[in-house]
């Protein structure tokens, strides 16, 4: 495959990483996303590492996870291709964002619908994958605008271009990630491991509830010394005492006093909604 097979619609959206664009494949008419990564200083290293991780993700089948369709290198400008499942309602971003605007909130079975989904994503690089290759992946970059919406309350995870993979009961020492989702660990630039995303997790599961970020202060200082400092954490009575308790269990300062994604994954709201899916996970 190259470019020349898929015709460029519109930009979805851009950032440092590159672009991504809605493309439509010519032999089919069918629609997909399709991210143009640009590699600094046209590293061969940079190619080899991305199409590493579109490989993976080109692998697999899960419900809860963006799919790979295609994926190739243009080394002579240095820039990976990536075709992916078009997900038609956008971002969980844009949705937090629509029930600010109106002034409305997430419904609690909504809230545990879209927070266990991601639980099932989580789950998949953090175990299913170590099980089957003696290896975990780490996300990194956990957020409202890497969570996509494919229909009614079905969500994907999506955007795997920074995650980090480790051998099974290793520590990463290499750093990415938004910081307002950044765990105490990542901040301080110390060995991390999969219990970053336990703690990401926590944060979408405060945002869910609230509708705003945990963190948003003005400078990186600021954010540094909220994020590792003694937190306070309240949301909206509707939501109850058994989300507010597990956002707090979320949000330890320590990684190992963090749950697993196994116990996540078993925790009573969460199996609940992972039970009642068609799939069964």
């Amino acid at each position: 495959m190259s470019i020349d097979n898929y015709t460029r619609l519109e930009c979805l959206g851009e950032g440092g990483f590159g672009t991504v664009w809605k493309v439509v494949r010519l032999s089919d008419q069918k629609l997909f996303a399709m991210k143009e990564v640009k590699l600094q200083y046209h590293s061969l290293a940079g190619i080899r590492d991305a199409m590493e991780e579109a490989q993976i993700l080109h692998n697999v089948q899960h419900p809860n996870l963006v799919a790979v369709e295609d994926f190739w290198a243009a080394q002579n400008n240095g820039k990976v291709f990536i075709v992916m499942e078009y997900c038609a309602y956008g971002d969980l971003r844009n949705v937090l964002q629509l029930c600010k605007t109106h002034r409305c909130s997430l419904q609690p079975s909504q809230v545990w619908s879209i927070f266990a989904q991601v639980v099932c994503a989580v789950h998949w690089c953090h175990v299913e994958y170590g099980q089957q290759n003696g290896a975990i992946l780490i996300h990194r970059d956990i957020k409202p605008e890497n969570i996509f919406i494919t229909g009614t309350e079905s969500i994907k995870l999506g955007d795997f271009g920074i995650k980090r993979i480790v051998d099974a009961g290793g520590a990463a020492k290499t750093f990415a990630g938004s910081p307002y989702y950044m765990a105490p660990e990542l901040l301080r630039k110390q060995p991390y491991s999969e219990k970053v995303d336990i703690w990401a997790l926590g944060l979408l599961l405060y945002e869910l509830c609230t509708l705003e970020t945990l963190f948003e202060l003005p400078t990186q200082f600021h954010l540094e010394q909220s994020i590792c400092g003694d937190l306070a954490v309240n949301i909206p009575s509707i939501y109850g005492k058994e989300a507010l308790d597990l956002i707090i269990c979320l949000l330890q300062q320590q990684p190992c006093h963090r749950p697993s994604i196994t116990e996540l994954r078993a925790h009573p709201r969460v199996a609940e909604v992972i039970s009642n899916m068609r799939y069964g996970r």
